[in-house]
C-alpha cells in the first residue's frame, strides 16, 4: 500500500473508531429503567452508577451500566449507605448497617468495588498500593 493509500484509511479508522463509541442519555435510562434512580455517569462516560433514590426505609440500591456493552456488570442493596465514584472504574461504597450484630469489621462497611475487574477491595488493599 502506497503512502497516499494509508493515509485515507488511518482517517476512516479513526472515522469509524469515534463514530462507533456507544453513547447513552439520562433520558433514555429514565425511559429504561424509570425515575425513581439517579444516574451518576464516570469520569470518563464508560460506566453509569444508578442508585435508587431514597424512600422512607434509606436502603441503599443500585446498579451499575456498561455503556459500550449496554450490560449490568454490579448490582448491590444494602440497608443503608453511600456509594459514590473513585474513579472511572471504582466505586467507594459505605454502608450503614441495619441492625448491628457486632460482628461487622470495617472492611464490611466501608470498600472500593472495581467495576471494570470485578473485584471487592478493602480500604487497607487500596492504601497499600
Amino acid at each position: 500500500m502506497t503512502k497516499f493509500g494509508f493515509i485515507p484509511a488511518v482517517i476512516l479508522f479513526i472515522f469509524f473508531s469515534c463514530c462507533t463509541s456507544k453513547q447513552i442519555t439520562n433520558e433514555e435510562l429514565n425511559r429504561r429503567f424509570g425515575t425513581s434512580y439517579q444516574y451518576i455517569f464516570s469520569s470518563e462516560n464508560t460506566y453509569v452508577l444508578s442508585i435508587k433514590k431514597p424512600d422512607t426505609s434509606n436502603s441503599l440500591v443500585l446498579f451499575v451500566l456498561e455503556v459500550q456493552t449496554d450490560s449490568v456488570v454490579y448490582k448491590a442493596a444494602y440497608p443503608g449507605g453511600t456509594a459514590a465514584w473513585l474513579n472511572d472504574t471504582q466505586l467507594e461504597i459505605n454502608i450503614l448497617p441495619g441492625n448491628i450484630t457486632g460482628d461487622e469489621k470495617e472492611t464490611d462497611l466501608h470498600y472500593i468495588y472495581d467495576v471494570k475487574e470485578h473485584k471487592k477491595i478493602t480500604i487497607k488493599q487500596q492504601e497499600a498500593k
